[in-house]
Formats: C-alpha cells, structure tokens, sequence
C-alpha cells in the first residue's frame, strides 16, 4: 500500500453526489428534529455500505429550539427591525424588554466592560473574535439586560443570522446549567440594520425594546460512528469527525461537504484495513449547532477508556471547498504542525498556507484527554474576510444562503486529497510525527511574558522546571528524529510511540484548558487565545487592591494553575528522560 494508491481511489465525483444527496433529502438537519435523526441514520448506512463498520451511537441532549423574534426601535425613531432568536437565547416571556443600546464592537470583557453595560442592551459583531457565547456569558456576567448581534457580510446585506450562544461545553451539569447557560435574549440581525443601529447610537442615545421566545429541551439524540479496523484490530486509533447537524436549508458548507468527506475517506481506507498500524474512527456528531458539542463531548466521555489509552490523533474536517477562497489554513496543536505542513506542501503545490495555533473551538472535544488534533480548510485573504464583515466562513455562514452554490467543486477533490494524505502518515507510519519542542518552548515563551507578574505566586520556579522539561523533550525529539530516518525495530517505536502519547496527555490540557481533564471550558473562553489559559489572569493581580476578597480568591486560584504547571514539567522532563534512557539502552 501507498499514499500514492490510496489519494487513486478517492473519487470527489462520488463524494459531491453524497453532498447533493444530503441536502436534497435532509435539509434543516437540527438536532432533536425527525431530519437530523434520518439524516444520521442515512450515514450510518452509507458507512456500511461502503463496507465500514458503523453503529448509531444515541444519547440526551440539551438542545434548543428558536422561536419568535421580535425587536422595535423606540427612539429616536420607532420602527420595526427584523430578527432572529439565537440558540439557548433566555426567554422573555410576555414582557418586553426595553433599553438604551450600547455598542460594544467585537463584544469582548474589556471593551464590554468600558462601554458599561449593566441594564442596557448590547449591540456587537457576531464574529468569532470571542465567539457568540463568550459573547453572551461576558454579557450576563456584566448585568446586561439583552444583546443585539449584527450578522456578518456586506456592508448592504439583509441576511438574518443563525447560531447558538450557550457557553456551556456538551450537555451542562448540575454546576454549569446554573453559570454557564445564557441568562439574557440574545437576537440576531442583519448587517445593514445593525450597522444603522450602530450609526444612530454613535449620534445619540439609541432606545430599543425586545422580545425572545425559546425552548430548551432533553431530545435523544444519535450519530453515525465508522470503524475501520487496522493490522489485527491494533488498539491506537486515529478519529475523524465533524458535526452533522446544520442549521435551516441546505447547510452545504456547513456541514453536509465535511459529512461527505468522512464518507469517502473511510471508504478508501477500508479497502487497505489490512494494510494499517492504526484504526480509523469516524464520528458525524450531532448536537453541535443548538447544543454546543453534544455529540462530540458525549463521544468523549462514554468511549473516555478507548479514547484515553488508544487515540493518537483527532483530524476535524468542517466547511472544506468553500467557494472563492485561495489559502489554506490550519489549526493545530503545534507537535504536529511539521507533520501536517509538510502533508499540504506536497499535495497543494504552491498555494499559500497559514498556521494557528489551535483553539477550542469547534467539535474539539478532545482537548481535556489530550489527543493532538488537526483542523483545516480552504481560506479567504484578510482583505476578503473584512470586507465581509469579518465572515471567515463566508457571507453565507449560518443563514438560508448557504447552498451547494457557496461550495468550489474544482478545489473539493484536492481539499479530500490533504485529508487523506493527514490520515495516511498518522495510520501508517511506525513512530508518531509529534515533536513537543515547539510544545513546551510555547510554554517557556509563555512564561518570560508572565515573569514580571509572578512573584506573588513563585512562577519563576515553575518557570525553571518548563526550562528543565524544555532540554528534556529537545533530547527525545532527537532520539525519534534519528529513529524516524531508519528502520526501527518494533520495541522501540512502541517505546517512542508510549512516550509521544503521554506528553500529549499531559501537554495539551496544561497548554488550553483552564479545567480538569474531565471538564470543559466554556465554548470560547478568552483565556483560551493564550498558551497557558489557567494564567490568563496573572497580570491582573497586581491590579487589585492589597487586602481585597477580589484579589485573595484571584491568588488562590492562579497558586493552584501555578501547581499544576509545575506538576506537568516534571512529568513531561521524566518521561522524557527515562524515554531517551530506555532507547538508548
């Protein structure tokens, strides 16, 4: 078996019919409706068809149902202004809610925080930068009585928006369904009446008054899971997976182009099952759009023993082909940045590539237990996502536009093609491509920004044991490197491959999560831009006043990340010590 013969036996003629096929028989594919249900139970079938192993996976979801907008201006003018309810959006009943507008731009803590926002209503971007439910759980924190957020696109574009603004990752729990459930309405509108909103309120005080209706409920929900076995059932796996719930229409975009994907890769690779190291795990997760990572966290926490021992990657695919864009870009955890760049330097020729480090975000449920995951998708230039009114995902994203006529079929056989190539090298290769030395110098980066912020909780000490682990996981880095260029015998790449999981285990979760490997942050959390989330808020310490309840609970929080981190050296500079010990010997 090849890369070369596997890329041969894709067919994106076959996989575009499987998109066609999708939205004609399963538009509106919302979680806990009769065509979600079908529509999962459609790829459980194409799986087997194609001779892959599928189950239907079903589980209770907390997932919402949208009602009635209904928001009118009361100076200074009165007029109706149209608009959508966002998911999980807190209901107002009978009353209307009414207001002073305020314009808190892209929504996040410090520009919500200088406008003053308690008892007023929000008017903000809907763009990713936080996204809509870091958005509304900054709102509720801050006392705001509503939230206005204008659609992306155009200048001109009447699009109502679609989407979901509950913070609380997967279904919530007893703890997080009273602190991390949205507490105010949250509407969406059109860009050209959010725009002239915005345009009033920079004149004068801007009065708006609104109504929200929405339900939340328990609805069993179920998805396709593949299984395509590799060399004798071999335990280490490699999962594939995206959601498959959408939003009202087609959702091609988003995501019936990804589901066909995951259709047509396992096809492909279950016709060389015998021929892999590893087994390959699809999941269509549904709970995604009106239940923020449902299915994916649910995935997670019941196949937690497969998932903890056995997974070595996580590749997402969601919105690949997407019409117009020209650049390739990927999210990723930087071990295997190398890895995967070299993957589309071969197979997208000269187009260009950009990298970021990965986020939270998405279906990447995978984080608290560790796996190292790749997303990625074709791009717009920056110029093209401004002008569109910060649309990353086009102008179409999330509303009734999103057709089979937002996607490229031209570049959909390439982008399948970088998909296969990705899985190919993590199922095959004898040692895992992750490298932490970028990992872990992230981290003592990370640090020397902190530094002048962490006497009061002895970062410095941590911050020699990262500096410890750093020349630790250098040497074992060398060692695979060394043992990737030759043949290696079978004990050592076990020995490699045991050590390249553990880091990530205990890298990943430290490097972009603030919670404990079993928990979720909430979707979003701006913590989250930064390596290292649990310090996030070190430099605000000094801030506080002395002897302040604000600064004391601040403190005990931030000693205990500190301990954490400095917990996770040690482990990450032993290991690999006694890695490169044990090959060397």
């Amino acid at each position: 078996m090849s890369e070369e013969r596997v890329l041969a036996e894709l067919s994106a003629e076959r996989a575009w019919q499987t998109i066609e096929t999708i939205v004609e028989q399963f538009p509106s594919r919302l979680a806990g409706t009769d065509s979600a249900w079908n529509a999962a139970g459609f790829m459980h079938d194409q799986l087997r068809a194609n001779g892959v192993a599928a189950e239907l996976m079903e589980y209770p979801g907390l997932v919402s149902f949208p009602g009635q907008a209904q928001l009118e201006m009361v100076s200074p003018e009165r007029r109706t202004i149209p608009a959508t309810v966002l998911a999980h959006s807190a209901p107002t009943g009978a009353e209307w809610i009414e207001a002073e507008v305020v314009d808190v731009g892209t929504g996040s803590w410090e520009r919500c925080e200088a406008a003053g926002i308690r008892g007023k209503v929000t008017l903000s971007e809907l763009s990713y930068a936080p996204p809509r439910q870091e958005k509304a759980r900054i709102m509720s924190l801050q006392g705001a009585a509503g939230a206005i957020m204008l659609n992306w696109g155009y200048d001109d574009s009447t699009l109502l928006p679609y989407g979901s603004v509950k913070p609380a990752w997967g279904n919530p729990t007893r703890l997080t369904i009273q602190t991390e459930m949205p507490t105010i309405p949250c509407l969406g509108v059109s860009r050209a009446d959010g725009l002239a909103l915005r345009a009033l309120a920079q004149r004068g005080p801007v009065r708006v008054r609104l109504r929200a209706e929405c339900s939340d409920a328990w609805r069993t929900l179920r998805q396709a899971i593949g299984r395509v076995p590799g060399v004798d059932d071999g335990p280490e796996l490699v999962i594939l997976g995206g959601h498959m719930d959408a939003w009202y229409g087609q959702s091609a975009t988003d995501n019936a182009a990804g589901n066909a994907c995951f259709v047509e890769l396992a096809r492909a690779f279950a016709r060389h099952a015998g021929e892999l190291r590893r087994s390959l795990v699809v999941g269509f997760w549904v709970g995604h759009e009106t239940g923020t990572m449902i299915g994916s966290s649910t995935f997670v926490d019941r196949r937690w023993d497969d998932v903890r021992e056995h997974a070595v990657a996580y590749v997402q695919i969601d919105q690949p082909a997407l019409v117009g864009t020209s650049l390739w870009e990927s999210r990723s955890d930087v071990e295997l940045r190398a890895y995967h760049t070299a993957v589309e330097r071969r197979l997208l020729g000269g187009m260009p590539l950009e990298w970021g480090r990965l986020t939270k975000i998405g279906d990447t449920s995978f984080f608290g237990v560790g796996v190292p995951s790749i997303a990625s998708r074709g791009a717009f230039t920056r110029e093209e996502v401004k002008a569109m009114g910060d649309a990353n995902l086009g102008w179409w994203h999330h509303t009734d536009e999103n057709t089979t006529a937002r996607l490229d079929k031209a570049s959909f056989g390439a982008h399948l093609q970088v998909y296969a190539g990705y899985l190919w090298g993590l199922l095959t290769l004898p040692i895992l491509p992750m490298r932490f030395t970028p990992t872990v110098q992230q981290m003592v980066d990370r640090l020397e920004q902190l530094g002048p912020h962490g006497a009061d909780v002895d970062l410095a000490s941590a911050s020699g044991l990262t500096n410890e682990a750093l020349q630790a996981v250098r040497r074992l880095d060398a060692a695979a490197d060394t043992w990737r260029e030759c043949a290696a015998p079978d004990d050592v790449a076990a020995i490699l491959n045991a050590a390249l999981k553990g880091l990530s285990r205990i890298l990943i979760p430290l490097g972009g999560t603030t919670v404990d490997r079993y928990s979720h942050d909430p979707y979003g959390l701006s913590a989250q831009a930064t390596v290292l989330p649990g310090l996030y808020d070190l430099p605000r310490l000094g801030s506080l006043p002395p002897t302040s309840d604000e600064r004391y609970l601040l403190m005990t929080e931030l000693t205990r990340q500190r301990n954490r981190l400095a917990d996770a050296m040690r482990e990450t500079r032993d290991l690999a010590a006694r890695t490169v010990d044990a090959i060397d010997g």
